[in-house]
Order: C-alpha cells, then sequence, then structure tokens
C-alpha cells in the first residue's frame, strides 16, 4: 500500500520548542507544485523527473533509462551558525530497487556536488533523515540537492525538509509508560473488566511512526477512544491502527504497554489471541519486552505471517524469559503495530485474552543418567503439531543467543534429535549413554519450535553422568 504522511505538524513544531533555533529552511510541499518557489529543478530528460504528490511530498517516479534528477534548493546562508542540521522525511517504495537517492551540496552555485547523505534503506517504508551540516556552518552561497538515479528503479517521496541550527534528539522509542506494575503470575487480561479505561499498569502510544511524536489519528483502543468492533470474546479488546473514521491515510505506530512484575512467578509461557485485517511488515510489529522502558527486544514479529489470513482470530505463544532481559522484577511488555490505513479498513491488529502462566510450561526431565545404561528423557507442555530439539553442552549453563531465544547452554550446543510430541504434547525416548564418561558434567535443554516457527524453551538441567 501508498505510504503516507500527515502533516498534523509543521517540521519546526516536530523538533520541539528550542530556545534559540535559526530556521534557514522550512519546505513542507504544501502548495502542490514541485519545485517549490525558489527551488529548481535539474532534470536530465528521460522522465518527468520530481512532481508533486497530493500537495503533501516531493515525488520522483521510476522510469526507463539512466534518469539524473536533482530537486535544488534556493541559496541557503549559513553564515553566524556554529552548527546546521538538516532534517527530512523520505519515504521508499521498491526501496530494494533503489539505484541511488542522496542527498549533495554546493558551495559553488551548483556547479559542483558532493554527497552528504546517501540513502541505504532496503525495505520500503517511512524513515526520518538527519543529516550533520556543520562542516558547513558560517558559509553562505549554499545549496542542497535531492538527487534521484537509476534505471526503472524505486519511489522516492520527500516531506518536510527542515535546516536549523540544532539537533534533532528522538524521543523514547515508546515514550509513554506504565506507572505502576502487577504481577505475571497467573496474569489473565480480557479488557473487559477494564470497561474502556486505561488502568496505572497500562499504558497506550500513538505516535508519528518516523518523528516519535504524538499522533492524535492514531487509534490504540481498549474502548477508550470508541466501541471496538470485533473482540475475541466479551465486548472489549486492544485494537491497534489509524482512526477507523479518518481518511487521512499516514504512517501510524501503535503500542499498549504493560508494566508487569515477575518476582516469585515460575511460568513465563503467555498465550494471545490476534487479529490482522491486512498488515505488511513494519519494525513496530509484534511483541516486544524490557526492562527499562528504552531497549526493547523483540518476542515476536511480523503480524502478517505470524497470524495468517486477515479477518481470522488465532492463538500465540510465546515464552517472556526467552530472552536476556531479566524478568525477575518489574519488566514491559508491548503489542505494537505500525501502518497507514485505518483500523479495520485494509489495515491493523486486534488483541485479545492474553493469559500469562495459564498454558502450562514446557517441562524437560532426565532421569537414569547413568554411564552404559539407557537414560530416559521427557518433554510435557508441547503443541502437539510442534518440533521439539533436545540438546546439550559439555561447557556450561549458558547464556548463549540462538535464533529462537537465549539458550541456558553453552556454545558449542550438541543436538540430541528432533522429534514429535504425540497427541498430549508429550515426549518420551531413551538415549544410550557411553560407558566411560562417569563423572562427566552435562547442560541440557529442550526447545519446542511451533508452526509459526516460535521457539519455546524449557528448563535447563545441570547434570552429572552417574
Amino acid at each position: 500500500m501508498r505510504r503516507f504522511l500527515l502533516p498534523l505538524l509543521s517540521s519546526a513544531s516536530l523538533l520541539g520548542s528550542v530556545v534559540g533555533q535559526t530556521v534557514v529552511l522550512d519546505e513542507q510541499f504544501r502548495s502542490c507544485v514541485v519545485p517549490p518557489v525558489g527551488w529548481t529543478e535539474v532534470n536530465n530528460g528521460i522522465t518527468s523527473g520530481w512532481e508533486d504528490d497530493l500537495c503533501e511530498f516531493a515525488f520522483h517516479e521510476y522510469g526507463f533509462g539512466a534518469i539524473d534528477n536533482q530537486l535544488v534548493t534556493p541559496v541557503l546562508d549559513f553564515s553566524g551558525l556554529s552548527q546546521v542540521w538538516l532534517h527530512a522525511v523520505e519515504v521508499q517504495e521498491f526501496a530494494i530497487d533503489t539505484d541511488r537517492n542522496a542527498i549533495e551540496i554546493s558551495t559553488d552555485g551548483g556547479v559542483t556536488w558532493s554527497d552528504v547523505w546517501v540513502s541505504t534503506q532496503t525495505v520500503d517504508g517511512t524513515y526520518a533523515i538527519e543529516v550533520d551540516l556543520s562542516a558547513y556552518a558560517g558559509l553562505s552561497g549554499i545549496q542542497l540537492a535531492f538527487d534521484y538515479e537509476g534505471d526503472n528503479g524505486n519511489r522516492w517521496f520527500i516531506d518536510r525538509v527542515l535546516v536549523d541550527d540544532q539537533p534533532f534528539t528522538p524521543p523514547p522509542h515508546w515514550p509513554n509508560l506504565p506507572t505502576s506494575f502487577v504481577s505475571v503470575d497467573g496474569l489473565f487480561e480480557t479488557f473487559d473488566l477494564l470497561g474502556g479505561v486505561v488502568p496505572p499498569h497500562m499504558a497506550t502510544n500513538s505516535l508519528d511512526f518516523a518523528w516519535r511524536t504524538p499522533d492524535p489519528l492514531g487509534w490504540c483502543n481498549i474502548g477508550q477512544q470508541g466501541v471496538c468492533s470485533n473482540p475475541a470474546s466479551g465486548q472489549y479488546c486492544l485494537e491497534m491502527g489509524l482512526d477507523p473514521s479518518t481518511s487521512l491515510y499516514h504512517d501510524v505506530a501503535n503500542a499498549l504497554i504493560l508494566g508487569l512484575n515477575g518476582a516469585g512467578a515460575s511460568n513465563f509461557t503467555m498465550q494471545f489471541d490476534a487479529r490482522h485485517e491486512g498488515e505488511e511488515l513494519q519494525s513496530d510489529d509484534g511483541v516486544f519486552i524490557s526492562d527499562n522502558g528504552v531497549d526493547w527486544v523483540p518476542l515476536l514479529s511480523d503480524w502478517e505471517t505470524l497470524i495468517g489470513a486477515t479477518g481470522t482470530w488465532v492463538t500465540l505463544t510465546c515464552d517472556l524469559s526467552s530472552t536476556a532481559v531479566d524478568v525477575s522484577g518489574d519488566f514491559y511488555l508491548a503489542f505494537a503495530q505500525a501502518d497507514n490505513y485505518p483500523y479495520g479498513f485494509l489495515d491493523g491488529v486486534a488483541i485479545d485474552n492474553i493469559d500469562i502462566g495459564g498454558a502450562p510450561p514446557l517441562l524437560y526431565d532426565v532421569q537414569n543418567l547413568v554411564a552404559g545404561q539407557q537414560a530416559t528423557l521427557t518433554v510435557s507442555g508441547a503443541d502437539p503439531s510442534s518440533i521439539l530439539l533436545l540438546g546439550y553442552s559439555l561447557r556450561g549453563g549458558g547464556p548463549s543467543t540462538t535464533p529462537f531465544g537465549v539458550a541456558d547452554l553453552t556454545q558449542p550446543i550438541e543436538r540430541i534429535g528432533r522429534y514429535s510430541p504425540n497427541a498430549q504434547g508429550e515426549l518420551s525416548i531413551q538415549v544410550n549413554v557411553a560407558p566411560t564418561i562417569s563423572g562427566l558434567p552435562v547442560w541440557t535443554q529442550a526447545l519446542e519450535i511451533t508452526t509459526l516457527q516460535v521457539g519455546i524453551w524449557s528448563n535447563s538441567l545441570a547434570l552429572v553422568v552417574q
């Protein structure tokens, strides 16, 4: 889907109220004319070049041939400034086909140009551009150019071009955090008992995707913004997207943050119901965990792949203790989503019936680990449709980062085998123990890989061969 940004705030206001800010250039392309007054275009004649897009962007379409077109700013005066910054927003479509999207600078009236920034994006989406131009502070006669080069390449949108003397300091990724914490032990949240009121152990965020500033058209709703349209059960659920009533399509990032406490808990397995209405992968899509509210680690990502068909509720599972994040005390859990259409109309994610500790944990046990005999290895609490991997280490109890989370095993991790649990989610196998390894320390653990390629680790065991 097309990516649109909403002109809710001026570029200066996006940077906050800055004492002593000197604005050299502020262009948001709202005149519906590209190039805007004072700007120029250098076009090598292959395509129509830089154009207006819905009075919101300067836009360059792909084409056939060796395109090399510049959108050039007016002459800028940096004299009297000790530092200079360029701030802008780019939207990439077909980014993987980009030949070159660059910002260039000239100090000689456009005779020669030097690169100050080159796009490295390979994934479609909306991105902030921040360029330090302080090397040119104190000079006059400066021009900048947005240079599109390529042959049958990408589509490049530019918005909110601001040149000033202030670096941009972004807010936290999710600035609104809960003010209290509740125990994870046996937590079951249907949102119905909340009655549309956000409690202190929850916080909602609806933000401009690129700048992380509040977006009043965001929809992070548990009933406080409006009636929930299609809960998995009851009358309430979490809904994330744009306001269902808006026609001002643009990228928004939403998250419901839960403040949780894991003290005394032994089962951190979480199950919840999820539904999507047409998501595409964004970096904010998924479930994330943090012990400080600043650094976020993904537990699950990519709602479209996780859930599958649109308009269908499915149950997802993950282990909150599967990362290096400390869950023994206070921590944060985020259900997050980003996209560019209203909730329920081509986009949107819904969450319901969050259950932590209610699902059976993956339990692993080893009996009769005796040299020269057969040991019995058992696993319970698995999904019957999943795959079980059993592994061990002779080096220690980890931790080791793996594609499926953190293992309590030190590398190298050796595989015992790959197995399928029975209809009850259980496994029992016998393994021959070498006759010459009595007294050998062994660390071992089981890993369940669900049909959605999500990993759930069992308890780990530190054993000595008898």
